[in-house]
């Protein structure tokens, strides 16, 4: 990878020593993770097709409710 600032680099290169694997196998690894994720819009959409999506509005107040509740 090129381009990256050398602070990163070091950070990179202490956490892949101490999770015993070389820099290339760590970075990939970590890639690995990020694209195993779903993304916001992937998590929205299949809310949307379970039907269990919510208005932003009426989440917010549900959340609201609930920290009001424990107050």
């Amino acid at each position: 990878m090129r381009n990256v600032p050398d602070d990163v680099h070091e950070q990179l290169q202490r956490r892949a020593a101490e999770a015993g694997m070389t820099l290339s196998t760590y970075v990939l690894r970590q890639l690995e993770d990020v694209v195993a994720r779903p993304t916001r819009a992937d998590v929205f959409a299949r809310a949307a097709r379970s039907g269990m999506s919510a208005p932003l509005t009426r989440a917010a107040g549900i959340i609201r409710a609930e920290r009001d509740r424990r107050s």
